[in-house]
């Protein structure tokens, strides 16, 4: 017996508008990240890197990752939208490399490279953010 290949493509594209749930994910993400840096936390969940001595004098204080407060400030990008259901959280766009440069490439001091992981989503965020958005659909479902 032959088998015929078939190929098949299937597009669904529901008749359901989650910009506004993306929009308060991209908030619950966003929140995150900035209690994480206050609390000296990477998304990882483990500490980051201690400020080396000459950082502290310099800043006159040992937060870590806030020295000018650019990189806190970052903002949602993009809003999510009926038409384009998807949201992006971005750095001013000065900071830009030094977000990467933080998190990937890390910092060279004189005990060797230091890594900042505080930009992305941790497992807390995630979680809260699915339980949100399996809620909302149920929600949005049953009207």
């Amino acid at each position: 017996m032959k088998l015929k290949k078939v190929k098949e493509e299937w597009t669904y594209k529901p008749n359901l508008d989650l910009s506004k749930q993306i929009n308060d994910i991209a908030s619950i993400i966003s929140k995150d990240i900035l209690q994480g840096m206050k609390q000296g936390k990477g998304v990882d969940g483990g500490a980051m890197p201690s400020n080396e001595t000459e950082t502290v004098t310099r800043k006159g204080h040992n937060k870590i990752l806030f020295d000018t407060g650019l990189l806190s400030r970052f903002y949602i990008k993009k809003r999510a939208s009926s038409s384009d259901q998807r949201a992006e959280i971005a750095v001013p766009k000065k900071r830009e490399g030094a977000t990467q440069g933080l998190a990937i490439d890390g910092i060279k001091t004189k005990k060797g490279r230091k890594f900042y992981k505080f930009w992305g989503v941790s497992e807390r965020a995630e979680n809260q953010a699915n339980k949100y958005i399996f809620m909302e659909i149920r929600r949005l479902m049953k009207k």
